[in-house]
């Protein structure tokens, strides 16, 4: 509507400046729109004076009627602003959410695939391997299932204190020799591996702010000879763990050895896992990047992370499983029971179409009442085609 428009506009009487030019407007058969125009091509259309442009147009001085107005037109332009930063904001993130749910694709050719993943202490050159579990990401259903290996596993190894744990150490941090080693127990090659030392671990607890979860005991425990030394104090009952003193929940066997301890490990895993998932932790991921970057040793590449995160943000705490290799002792040493740990790997581990049955394995176990070195070590890995 034109300012001076009063055959539209009778919601105020006309003053007599304005009675003046829509007179003088008339007669000088001003062109208002054309005034308008060339104020506008001439001005900031924020900052057009309509009247003073008509004014200009028809010939006449313009002295401007004291009025207050307030003053919103910076009002204007930051909403304006902010309006525009949130719809580009949304693009950005909705094209991303777009490209992870519609164009990334599963690492491999299945709908499964596993992770080897190490913790690395620091012992020795290239330290022990004393948290060791094999993660398999399932595609098609949604589901994580994390199988824990005990450190102390007998391994088809020629060195003396052939445990699974020193197959890291022992071949001067190969983790292809690790790799290989696992196989024998599983029946198939890993896919991909990650070996993560303390300092990693301590990182990335904190990275999510810390876990919260139920320290069942109290927990004492020194041990002055480790690199560096270990001295653990936790108070019992629900609270929430920094990274050092996480490391120290996971790491804690004394009362009840190493079963003891992997029981607390995949109990964590589960509260850091549900903790990762919150919405809030989606800005921290260039800082678990970054973690990753300096202190992870990984094979995974970023498309294949990206796939699992995307798959981690979809899930929650009931599609993550843990599980454990059920053993029996053998000297310092522990075996796994057969049967028991094929159903295991078979219904948890196994990304192939084929069953894992002993034929596939090498491994220390018991058979015919003797444990023995058994199995021919055909690996599902090299024999049998994916789904």
């Amino acid at each position: 509507m034109k300012p001076f428009d009063t055959e539209h506009d009778t919601s105020h009487e006309r003053s007599p400046r304005q009675t003046h030019r829509q007179e003088a407007y008339s007669a000088s058969e001003v062109d208002y729109a054309a005034a308008v125009a060339r104020a506008i091509e001439s001005e900031s259309a924020f900052d057009v004076d309509y009247e003073a442009a008509v004014a200009r147009a028809i010939g006449e001085d313009y002295e401007p009627e004291v009025t207050h107005v307030p003053e919103t037109r910076p009002r204007h332009r930051l909403r304006r602003a902010v309006v525009t930063v949130l719809i580009m904001l949304l693009m950005v993130l909705g094209g991303f959410f777009v490209f992870i749910t519609f164009f990334l694709q599963p690492p491999v050719d299945r709908e499964a695939f596993t992770i080897l993943i190490a913790g690395q202490d620091n012992v020795g050159t290239h330290g022990l391997t004393d948290t060791l579990m094999l993660v398999s990401v399932n595609s098609e259903n949604g589901t994580v299932n994390i199988v824990s290996i005990p450190r102390d596993t007998r391994a088809d190894v020629s060195w003396r204190g052939p445990k699974i744990n020193s197959v890291f150490a022992m071949t001067g941090g190969s983790v292809y020799r690790l790799m290989e080693e696992v196989e024998k127990l599983v029946g198939f090659m890993p896919d991909f591996y990650a070996v993560l030392n303390l300092q990693a671990f301590i990182e990335l607890v904190d990275a999510v702010g810390g876990v919260h979860l139920n320290v069942p005991a109290r927990m004492q425990y020194s041990d002055t000879h480790a690199r560096p030394p270990l001295h653990i104090n936790l108070e019992s009952g629900y609270q929430t763990l920094c990274g050092e003193q996480a490391m120290h929940f996971i790491r804690y066997r004394a009362a009840t050895g190493d079963l003891g301890r992997i029981q607390r490990q995949q109990y964590f895993l589960r509260a850091l896992a549900i903790e990762s998932l919150q919405a809030r932790n989606v800005v921290r991921l260039p800082a678990f990047m970054e973690i990753f970057e300096e202190h992870v040793d990984t094979n995974l590449p970023i498309s294949a992370m990206a796939y699992l995160a995307q798959r981690m943000m979809r899930m929650d705490g009931e599609n993550i499983n843990t599980h454990s290799m059920p053993t029996e002792p053998f000297g310092p040493d522990l075996v796994p029971l057969l049967n028991p740990w094929l159903e295991i790997i078979n219904d948890y581990l196994n990304p192939y179409s084929e069953a894992v049955t002993l034929e596939n394995l090498r491994l220390y176990t018991r058979i015919s009442g003797t444990i023995q070195l058994a199995g021919s070590g055909l690996s599902l890995s090299s024999t049998m085609p994916a789904h």
